[in-house]
C-alpha cells in the first residue's frame, strides 16, 4: 500500500477518534444525595394549629452538551431537576438544578440549564462536595451542620430566603422561606403570612 495512502488513512482515524469522543459528566453521588423526593411525591406538610397542605413534585433530567468549533460534542453534563409546587394553589413554587458539585435553589416553576445559567432567579445554592454555601441574585441562603428543626436532626439543613417576595403585597400563601436537608429533601417552609408549615 502506497505510503501517502497510509498516512491518510491514519490521519483520518485520529480524526475520527478525536471527534467522536464524548466526555459524560453524570450527577454525582454528592449532589444526589441532597435530592431525594421523586418525581410525582406528594409531600404533606402542617401548622401548628393542625392544618395541612400538599406540596407536588416534578422531577425531571437534562443534558447540556458542550461543542467547540469544527469538533463534536466535547461534553455532555448530566443536570436533575426538582420543582415544588403547592397542590391547588396558583403559586409559582420553586425548583432545584443539580449537576456536578452544584445545588442551585431557584425561584422559578420550570428550569431549564440556559435559565440556571443566567442566574436571574437564583435564590442561593451549595457545593455539594463541601456543603460551601453562595447567596444568589433573588434570594440570601444560609446552611448549618447537624441542626434541629421541627423535631428533628438534620445533618445539614439549608434556609433560603425569598427576598423578591415582598410580604405586604403577596398573597398569604406565597412562599417566603424553605428548610431543606441533606438525605430528606424539603422539611419545612414559611409561608408569606408568617405560617410555618412542616412536613409530616
Amino acid at each position: 500500500m502506497p505510503r501517502l495512502l497510509l498516512l491518510a488513512l491514519g490521519f483520518l482515524t485520529l480524526t475520527a477518534c478525536e471527534t467522536e469522543d464524548t466526555i459524560y459528566i453524570n450527577v454525582p453521588a454528592e449532589t444526589k444525595d441532597w435530592m431525594p423526593d421523586q418525581n410525582d411525591q406528594p409531600l404533606t406538610f402542617a401548622t401548628a394549629s393542625g392544618a395541612t397542605q400538599t406540596m407536588l413534585v416534578e422531577r425531571s433530567t437534562d443534558s447540556y452538551d458542550y461543542t467547540g468549533k469544527g469538533v463534536t460534542v466535547l461534553t455532555s453534563t448530566e443536570w436533575h431537576f426538582a420543582r415544588y409546587k403547592q397542590k391547588n394553589t396558583s403559586n409559582p413554587g420553586f425548583s432545584l438544578a443539580g449537576h456536578e458539585f452544584w445545588l442551585h435553589f431557584l425561584q422559578t416553576e420550570k428550569p431549564v440549564v440556559q435559565l440556571v445559567d443566567n442566574q436571574a432567579d437564583e435564590l442561593g445554592g451549595i457545593t455539594t462536595n463541601d456543603s460551601s454555601p453562595h447567596n444568589g441574585y433573588a434570594g440570601t441562603l444560609s446552611l448549618k451542620n447537624n441542626q434541629a428543626f421541627g423535631g428533628h436532626t438534620y445533618p445539614a439543613l439549608v434556609t433560603v430566603d425569598f427576598t423578591r417576595v415582598d410580604t405586604l403585597t403577596a398573597p398569604a400563601t406565597v412562599i417566603r422561606k424553605i428548610y431543606y436537608a441533606k438525605s430528606s429533601g424539603l422539611v419545612g417552609y414559611r409561608t408569606a403570612n408568617g405560617q410555618l408549615w412542616l412536613r409530616q
